[in-house]
């Protein structure tokens, strides 16, 4: 059984405030399937963002790497939680208003797969959702789940957004088994059941 990393308790307390907001953006990452459907991959500059992360998490008086050796800003919910699917978790989001806006796939420093990202949002035109992303998210299950929600500032204006970040890896199993959670809503934040 993998340790749950936790933040020290003043660090959690501080990064709490998340919770207060309601969600504007999820993304859900899936490391290892590659592009679906022949979509673009998105180029990432891990040197840019760990810059951005670290002059974010210093603004808010937050200690960048409080979770992990990477920088951030986000509460850590659940770190890399044991057979979970998330058959209903679509349907949840599109019932707060949050809309699929589209997907893209990013090849990421120390992965050997890329991580695909699906993205719910509560701004921008809504999509159908591909067969195969609805098949993908509803019917299979993952070994790993990460919950990650975040307060980032607006580049365009004042105030925060929440973006939540829920990770997910393979191997996949098209059946649940015994010990399989199901990742779901419960008001501003996740739960497991």
């Amino acid at each position: 059984m993998r340790e749950e990393i936790k933040a020290p308790t003043g660090e959690a307390k501080k990064r709490q405030p998340v919770f207060t907001k309601p969600r504007t953006i999820v993304l859900v990452k899936v490391l290892g399937i590659g592009p679906v459907l022949g979509v673009e991959e998105k180029k990432r500059d891990d040197t840019r963002i760990e810059t951005a992360h670290t002059a974010e998490a210093t603004r808010r008086g937050l200690n960048p790497g409080a979770y992990r050796r990477k920088a951030d800003t986000g509460y850590c919910l659940f770190q890399k939680k044991t057979g979970v699917r998330i058959t209903n978790l679509v349907a949840e989001l599109q019932a707060l208003g949050l809309k699929y806006t589209g997907c893209f796939y990013q090849k990421m420093e120390g992965k050997s797969k890329p991580v695909q990202t699906f993205q719910f949002s509560a701004e921008g035109d809504a999509l159908p959702i591909p067969p195969a992303v609805k098949d993908l998210l509803a019917n299979y299950c993952f070994a790993d789940c990460s919950v990650w929600c975040n307060l980032r500032y607006k580049q365009d204006g004042p105030g925060q957004f929440r973006l939540d970040t829920v990770n997910l890896t393979g191997p996949y199993q098209p059946k649940p088994t015994k010990t399989t959670a199901e990742l779901g809503i419960d008001g501003n934040t996740y739960r497991l059941v």
